[in-house]
């Protein structure tokens, strides 16, 4: 009988180290399963290049409104956008918009062009999009300039201080 107790202590002792061995195999697959979780994640929400968004077959008609209150930013957000869309947008007006307090430049869709409203965004370099069910009379896409309009055209200085 004494042989058998050895045995079975013997047994016990590798029982008790593949507890710890599993263990640290589970934490080590389940760390890898939740780092590629956490990668996809980052990867939806990576900055998309310029060409992301396919232009559109014909010109995007864009309101322009000023929304912060500096005197003449309007037109001057229109001269450059159409420099920098290379055909693919026509301004249709500039104005004031109602209320001049807007701190964020937005953009909106009107109606389902919401790739329309993508592409202005991607070339303005502005991500705040709102999607507007309500039609506006030959306008797809309506862009509100805001208090940050100096962080608009990435890459292009002090776009709006007129030479």
């Amino acid at each position: 009988m004494p042989a058998r107790r050895r045995n079975a202590g013997q047994r016990r002792g590798r029982r008790s180290s593949q507890p710890g061995r599993r263990s640290y195999l589970w934490s080590v697959f389940l760390s890898a399963v939740l780092g590629l979780f956490l990668l996809s994640i980052a990867w939806q929400f990576r900055p998309l290049p310029r060409d992301a968004v396919p232009p559109p077959p014909t010109p995007v008609k864009v309101l322009v409104l000023n929304g912060c209150g500096k005197t003449g930013l309007a037109a001057v957000f229109s001269e450059k956008l159409l420099r920098v869309a290379n055909r693919t947008v026509d301004v249709v007006t500039t104005k004031n918009a109602p209320v001049m307090d807007f701190p964020r430049t937005i953009v909106v869709s009107h109606g389902d062009s919401l790739s329309a409203a993508r592409h202005v965004g991607l070339l303005i370099g502005c991500d705040s999009t709102i999607v507007e069910s309500s039609l506006v009379a030959g306008i797809q896409v309506s862009v509100i300039l805001g208090y940050d309009f100096d962080r608009l055209f990435p890459g292009h200085g002090r776009w709006w201080e007129t030479p």
